[in-house]
């Protein structure tokens, strides 16, 4: 029964660090410039994130945080999707 639980909790760390790291590479996909933010002419490799841009820059400062662009995949999930097997 222990082995059981053992495997059943190393799995479900697997699966809530892979969703962390996959947020994060959206992020740093976008970041080409490696700055620690977005700029609103990195944002135009994604069509959505630059049509969003005037909602998206919560502090209209012309870059997007971590905390900004993490809202922005937030609102941009179908709230009815099935959860990945």
């Amino acid at each position: 029964m222990q082995k059981i639980f053992m495997v059943a909790l190393v799995m479900s760390m697997f699966t809530i660090g892979t969703a962390f790291a996959g947020e994060k590479a959206g992020f740093s996909s976008l970041d080409t410039d490696g700055d620690g933010f977005i700029s609103k002419t990195e944002a135009a490799a994604n069509e959505g994130l630059s049509s969003a841009w005037s909602q998206v820059d919560a502090d209209m400062n012309e870059k997007l945080d971590e905390s900004e662009f993490s809202a922005f995949e937030t609102k941009e999930m179908p709230t009815d999707a099935a959860p990945a097997e």
